[in-house]
């Protein structure tokens, strides 16, 4: 009796999840996420897979999106189960709040995050994941599509900010994320990442020293203004090379 309370009270727990269908499964794999090319079952499973590091991480709003006609729908637990049980073909898109709470050395830390995925029939084409280390210090993966899929991943960032709380982000991680734009051809993007960044507050001793969320160990590496301004400069220079090579790019007929 007293197990059946205790799984009562903690339904979430108790109920298999897609990281416990997925393994189930496929018994050999490790939890590796993100994977380029992987089924929504198996980046759902990324998510809910057990953290490696010595904190806890939970989900406090997952969204599973179908996208269709320009928008986005979201699937109810039984539409969701049914996906996921036949690896249904389908364009869909995810976003999740991920939270993160570690004690270390007598202290608490606490992490929030919202992460997005992009799948079209069924794969991983972008994303932006986070997962955190020892004192929540962040990871971050920051995948984005190009071309006519901008329009679809767009789709699934504006369910984000329109049903999700907004994620605190740095300096560094604007510029970063630009440079991922810059990667992807998208250089309307990056710019916006160079203004981000550039009107963003900078993270750590009055400016002299930055926390890099995205590299960051069990202790927290501090990432120097040199390397901040680094990124920037990156940033820049590329910016200025594909503008100039827009430029000069015959007008289409």
């Amino acid at each position: 009796m007293r197990a059946s309370l205790v799984c009562l009270a903690f339904a979430l727990g108790c109920a298999a999840n897609p990281y416990d269908t997925y393994k189930a499964k496929n018994p050999d794999w490790y939890g590796e996420a993100p994977t380029a090319g992987a089924s929504l079952h198996e980046t759902l499973a990324g998510l809910y897979a057990p953290p490696v590091a010595a904190y806890s991480r939970t989900l406090q709003k997952v969204d599973v999106l179908r996208l269709a006609d320009g928008g986005a729908t979201v699937l109810g637990k039984a539409e969701l189960d049914e996906v996921l049980a036949t690896d249904a073909p389908g364009d869909y898109g995810v976003v999740a709040t991920v939270r993160c709470l570690s004690e270390v050395d007598m202290q608490r830390y606490y992490g929030e995050k919202v992460a997005w995925y992009l799948l079209l029939e069924n794969r991983l084409v972008a994303y932006h994941h986070f997962d955190f280390v020892d004192r929540c210090t962040g990871s971050v993966s920051f995948q984005p599509t190009s071309g006519e899929r901008v329009a679809l991943e767009r789709v699934v960032t504006a369910h984000r900010d329109a049903k999700f709380p907004r994620s605190m982000e740095h300096t560094g991680e604007f510029y970063l994320m630009g440079l991922a734009y810059l990667g992807a051809k998208r250089p309307e993007d990056a710019a916006a990442m160079l203004h981000a960044g550039d009107a963003s507050l900078d993270v750590g001793d009055r400016g002299e020293r930055h926390v890099d969320y995205e590299n960051a160990p069990a202790g927290i590496r501090q990432l120097k203004s040199k390397e901040i301004d680094d990124l920037r400069e990156r940033l820049v220079q590329g910016l200025k090379r594909q503008q100039t090579a827009q430029a000069a790019q015959p007008a289409a007929p």
